[in-house]
């Protein structure tokens, strides 16, 4: 039996993802950030791509405009970030197909997927390497993903940004 998250994280999550949801909009709402998503889009296969914890839609719809022939998928397990997303995509007159799920369990049937990026979201997630599985789980064979991590190794989003600017980038096949 898989064990969910802890509760603490349950209440990180609830707070950060749910009620201070606007504050996204504000970190993801500059340049730099805008021009790492737009760099990411040709790192992975299309067409069917997944963006893993797409919070207000900043990363799933620059990514769109590196590349309009490509079809994005969002997915959040917050409520709140899915709407802002769909706010977002809308103003552009783009129809964005938005599923409010867990990253550590895929609704996705195996295979179902050409690639998958996430920005800022890897060192979030309770258990990374369980994320991971599932994602190259719904990855068709030679599929491919790009993550766009502010820290190498971390915790919760507070002590990255305390960390500074430096991104890596994971990108595998």
């Amino acid at each position: 039996m898989r064990s969910g998250p802890s509760l603490t994280g349950r209440l990180y999550a609830g707070l950060a993802f749910g009620r201070a949801a606007a504050v996204y909009d504000l970190l993801t709402d500059h340049e730099q950030w805008r021009a790492d998503c737009r760099a990411m889009a040709p790192l992975v296969p299309g067409p069917r791509v997944l963006d893993l914890g797409i919070g207000p839609g900043t990363s799933a719809l620059e990514m769109w405009r590196a590349d309009p022939s490509r079809r994005h998928l969002g997915l959040d397990r917050s409520a709140r970030m899915l709407r802002r997303a769909r706010r977002h995509a809308a103003a552009l007159g783009l129809a964005l197909p938005l599923v409010r799920a867990d990253a550590l369990a895929l609704p996705f049937r195996d295979g179902a997927l050409d690639g998958a990026t996430g920005h800022s979201f890897l060192y979030l997630l309770d258990d990374p390497a369980r994320g991971l599985a599932e994602v190259r789980r719904a990855l068709r064979p030679g599929g491919g993903v790009a993550f766009l991590e502010p820290r190498a190794h971390g915790g919760r989003l507070g002590e990255a940004l305390a960390g500074g600017g430096a991104r890596h980038v994971l990108a595998m096949t």
